[in-house]
């Protein structure tokens, strides 16, 4: 395994891009289309992720899918000389999203440039491909560490604790459940990711989502050095 000095950890939180369904369909009457037919496939599929409200469907799917969200907590941190430093960045330091997503395009590069690697919980199949799909939006160059066209499946190296302590199992544990597990402090202790939505639309208080990131990455960081002791 990789040392934990050589890993940027990092976690974004999401929420979708209106309040609800009828904001939604008010100022985005194309999106709003596009997010139906999804939501009718998924019903006549039977995806249980999926409520057959489509109200419900979009305050709760809206915020996981990239094409109708939005990434407003960016939260990475390094281990620096002994210490983890960390860093945080909420839609409220930018102008518009726009500038968000090309500050966090800069952070990766700087992966890059200094040859490290990027560690995050369940990032391959959450946070990397948000990431990606509004780096594409806005036209911005994807960062190699967050590039995999072309790639061979062993070529991709992420220290991703979902699958690292997931085994040979096909279920991949949450981050509460692996705390728990390692006898770690749960990050879960005020939010988790299925309030984001409400603390952000209703009671407007980025701050204690910020807060909430930043205890995933310190988390997640945490979990790695157990698993580097058991596993390396």
């Amino acid at each position: 395994m990789i040392k934990t000095d050589k890993i940027l950890f990092f976690d974004i939180e999401t929420t979708s891009q209106y309040p609800d369904w009828q904001s939604f369909l008010m100022n985005d009457h194309d999106g709003a289309s596009v997010f139906k037919l999804k939501h009718e496939r998924a019903k006549s599929n039977n995806n249980n992720h999926w409520s057959n409200d489509i109200e419900i469907a979009y305050k709760k799917m809206g915020s996981l899918i990239p094409e109708f969200g939005k990434i407003i907590v960016f939260s990475y941190g390094l281990l620096v000389n002994d210490i983890f430093k960390i860093v945080t960045k909420t839609e409220n330091d930018f102008d518009n999203e726009k500038s968000f997503m090309e500050y966090i395009a800069k952070v990766f590069n700087r992966v890059d440039e200094l040859n490290i690697y990027i560690g995050g919980h369940n990032i391959k199949e959450f946070d990397i491909p948000f990431v990606f799909k509004r780096l594409l939006k806005f036209g911005i160059r994807i960062p190699r560490s967050l590039n995999f066209i072309d790639k061979k499946p062993w070529e991709i190296v992420l220290c991703d604790t979902a699958l690292l302590t997931k085994g040979t199992s096909n279920i991949v544990s949450s981050l509460a459940d692996v705390t728990h597990l390692l006898g770690l402090k749960s990050p879960k202790d005020d939010i988790s990711g299925a309030e984001v939505h409400s603390v952000y639309w209703n009671e407007k208080n980025l701050n204690r989502i910020a807060i909430y990131c930043e205890k995933d990455v310190i988390a997640v960081k945490e979990i790695y050095e157990k698993l580097f002791d058991c596993l390396n």
